[in-house]
């Protein structure tokens, strides 16, 4: 049983050495952003289960599954401001495909 204690302190303490390393990159980041948008991310995550942000892959919402408008997926690929879907209202980030598969894939389903 005390080996077990042992076991248990040593991944708490672990843990929570993890956990401060993340707080203290958190902080960082925030201090990089509007506090407008850093009290909308804040609210989001609360009230979506913890998920604010969502990548939009083959023209959807990867969270609300929801096809977004061509001329928003436009302005969503210039990336010069920070965009809502307009389902679930989280914060959308655009990632283009790095492969010539995934590439070939979005065609296809564009057509």
């Amino acid at each position: 049983m005390e080996s077990e204690k042992a076991v248990a302190l040593q991944k708490t303490a672990a843990d929570e050495k993890a956990l401060a390393e993340l707080q203290a990159r958190r902080a960082e980041i925030a201090k990089e952003m509007t506090p407008s948008i850093l009290k909308e991310y804040d609210r989001l995550r609360k009230a979506r289960r913890g998920v604010a942000v969502a990548e939009v892959g083959e023209g959807r919402c990867a969270a609300c599954h929801i096809g977004v408008r061509p001329q928003f997926m436009q302005e969503l690929r210039r990336g010069d401001k920070v965009m809502f879907c307009e389902s679930c209202g989280r914060i959308l980030v655009y990632n283009p495909p790095q492969s010539v598969e995934e590439l070939v894939g979005q065609r296809a389903t564009q057509a």
